[in-house]
């Protein structure tokens, strides 16, 4: 698994793709996932090739990969806020994005490739996108990891470990299952508590704890 080196590309996917959400995450990938079959080869993308490490101003100049950031999949309920709805997506949605994606040529990379690319000026695809999942709704994994498998998409779980096993969210199982697929799990803290407001001990409750127990279950 990735000790350190996810960390920093992980947060800039957040800054890209989460914006708008307050809490602030620091990840750290729990196991490495697997890239497309199919663009293994042509990308080189699992190894890095080049060891030089590019500069900041190198890397913002690289061509953007685009990274999109999913909470619930479900269709809003009558009388929910404007914030909630503005973090749902329904699933007939997510279904026509998915097609149109794949539709439209693109292929699915995850960290390490980004990375890779980024950093070591390694290969991608012509057409790259990630995907990723935020606080393990059930429907991350009955739906959006339905819809993905489609079209041999891989996502980025970010897994809020409080939620783990409780009514409406991923059971441990289900996190296994999507880490043997090829998809890559990763830390988003214990809950939402606020990243500013961290003391002491707060740092071990919300990332190192959680970072064990992820690696147990993957």
């Amino acid at each position: 698994m990735k000790k350190n080196r996810l960390v920093f590309i992980l947060s800039l996917c957040f800054l890209a793709a989460c914006a708008s959400n307050t809490d602030a995450k620091k990840n750290d990938v729990s196991k490495e996932g697997t890239v497309l079959k199919d663009s293994t080869d042509k990308a080189s993308t699992d190894k890095v090739e080049n060891t030089t490490v590019a500069d900041a101003a190198a890397i913002l100049a690289k061509k953007q990969v685009p990274v999109l950031c999913y909470h619930h999949i479900r269709d809003p309920k009558p009388g929910q806020s404007e914030t909630f709805k503005s973090y749902s997506v329904a699933p007939s949605q997510f279904a026509s994005q998915m097609k149109a994606l794949k539709d439209s040529g693109y292929e699915t990379v995850l960290p390490d490739q980004l990375y890779n690319y980024l950093v070591h000026g390694g290969k991608l695809p012509a057409k790259p996108v990630m995907l990723t999942f935020d606080d393990n709704d059930k429907e991350q994994y009955t739906i959006g990891e339905t819809e993905m498998k489609k079209y041999g998409f891989k996502g980025v779980y970010f897994i809020m470990t409080i939620a783990l096993n409780r009514p409406r969210y991923m059971k441990k199982e289900n996190i296994k299952e999507l880490s043997d697929s090829g998809h890559l799990i990763a830390d988003h803290t214990w809950d939402h508590h606020m990243v500013t407001k961290y003391q002491g001990a707060t740092w071990d409750t919300q990332l190192v704890k959680t970072k064990v127990l992820l690696e147990t279950i993957t």
